[in-house]
């Protein structure tokens, strides 16, 4: 009988560990016909029933081509915005061009596009957040605006991404994380905004191709080897 039971047990396990988890409470087709997925955010975090753009399942790579995220869905007779694009949701979708963000995102989480194919992004001024890792080793990136919405640029955002050779930081942001460009070897010049005031440890860390480097006077602190390995 203990025997049987532990049986049981391990099929079970083993079917949690092959199975792929759905990630996503609703799936909804936009205007161009791509079904997007979205899970559901309490009403305690925002103030109003809001929605947040997943993955299909947790094994990630769920999205190819171009898409165009809606600012807002239709789901059982009411209209619900979107507001945040969430963890891992276009994660290692590597046959993914672009992506069009709505100005109703507030948020990009953690990982949101890491070791993705997108090759160019513009972050609207309504995003004031911007998570670690979100771009990390998206080695067709290869520009970027980042609107007057965000306030940081967290650690390892951009690491990583080989082919990136322009960036436009926009004018809210105060701190760049550590290794936040780090190993992007492609990149030729960066204008940082007058509001940065804190460079973080090797935040351009063997940026290559670096030559031109702009630091305004709101500067007061630039960690360690944050440009080391620059030409």
């Amino acid at each position: 009988m203990k025997t049987n039971k532990l049986i049981f047990l391990f099929c079970i396990l083993m079917s949690m560990l092959t199975t792929n988890a759905s990630a996503y409470d609703i799936a909804v087709k936009n205007a161009n016909g791509v079904t997007i997925y979205y899970g559901y955010y309490p009403v305690y975090i925002y103030g109003e029933e809001e929605m947040c753009v997943t993955p299909q399942t947790d094994s990630y790579n769920s999205y190819s081509g171009s898409v165009v995220i809606p600012k807002e869905i239709t789901y059982d007779n009411r209209k619900i915005k979107v507001a945040e694009i969430g963890r891992h949701a276009f994660k290692n979708c590597s046959k993914l061009n672009s992506v069009t963000i709505p100005n109703s995102v507030k948020r990009i989480n953690w990982y949101a596009f890491q070791e993705s194919s997108i090759k160019s992004i513009n972050i609207p001024n309504s995003v004031t957040f911007l998570g670690a890792y979100t771009f990390q080793k998206c080695t067709k990136l290869t520009s970027v605006v980042i609107g007057d919405g965000v306030k940081s640029i967290e650690h390892a955002a951009f690491q990583y991404c080989s082919n990136l050779t322009s960036v436009t930081i926009g004018k809210s942001v105060t701190s760049l994380g550590m290794y936040a460009f780090g190993n992007c070897s492609s990149l030729t010049s960066v204008t940082i905004g007058k509001s940065v005031t804190s460079i973080g440890e090797e935040a351009f860390i063997s940026c290559s191709s670096l030559k031109s480097v702009t630091i305004p006077n709101s500067v007061t602190s630039i960690e360690r080897q944050a440009f080391a390995g620059c030409m």
